[in-house]
């Protein structure tokens, strides 16, 4: 999780991630089996978006259209938010504790809800928004179906071999309204350094969702499908 080289103004906001507003519905963890996600992945716990949250994304114009309505449950802890505008991208960053380091590869466990939560919300210019990250050279790799491992599999790559890496590809996944490309960053100088990516196009506009990813991996992916499933869709005529 790197931040510098793409959030050039940053606001920081806390909005409490355990006193619930009203109209507030706590979801617990459930299987699910759309897209390329296992029918025996559980994803995370999760909640409805905070008021104040919700409010930061719909007020960026590009953002507006990406901005989920669940997230994940995060238990006594408050979210940290930033937010990034650069000459045609806009981009909003939701983190909760600071993710635990590798190796030991076995710490990539910990990494996940409700404890530590990184979420990245990006639309306009993607290539400028990934930073060091190449997205594009990413997906001219041929797929790869998930599973659970290939984080650990991508950390050591990336800890040991000095070449430039280029994540993994997952292909292309429906997932509700929303057809896009899943690819997993490698550790490059990148706020989504090592998030599981969704990336989709909607009215025109490029967006991309993506999460801080952790061990087992089928649970990331379970976990960011919910957040993009609950990304409302396109209203028709706009």
């Amino acid at each position: 999780m790197k931040r510098g080289t793409v959030l050039l103004s940053t606001v920081a906001l806390l909005i409490s991630g355990c006193t619930h507003e009203p109209g507030v519905r706590m979801q617990p963890p459930s299987a699910m089996t759309s897209g390329q996600v296992p029918s025996h992945a559980v994803q995370a716990g999760m909640e409805n978006t905070p008021r104040s949250v919700l409010r930061t994304c719909e007020r960026l114009s590009l953002l507006r259209a990406a901005c989920p309505r669940q997230l994940p449950y995060v238990d006594g802890v408050t979210y940290g938010i930033s937010v990034g505008q650069g000459a045609r991208y806009e981009t909003l960053s939701l983190e909760v504790g600071v993710p635990y380091g590798a190796p030991p590869f076995s710490q990539l466990r910990r990494n996940g809800p409700p404890g530590v939560v990184h979420i990245v919300i990006q639309s306009g210019g993607l290539r400028e928004a990934f930073g060091g990250f190449h997205f594009d050279r990413a997906v001219r790799s041929r797929p790869v179906r998930p599973r659970d491992g290939l984080l650990i599999r991508l950390v050591r790559r990336s800890e040991t071999q000095r070449r430039e890496l280029k994540g993994i590809y997952f292909g292309r996944v429906r997932w509700g309204t929303h057809l896009g490309q899943l690819v997993l960053a490698d550790s490059a100088d990148s706020i989504d350094a090592d998030h599981l990516i969704f990336r989709w196009r909607e009215g025109g506009v490029p967006h991309a969702l993506s999460l801080h990813a952790w061990e087992p991996l089928l649970q990331t992916v379970a976990t960011l499908r919910a957040i993009v499933v609950s990304v409302p869709p396109r209203p028709e005529g706009r």
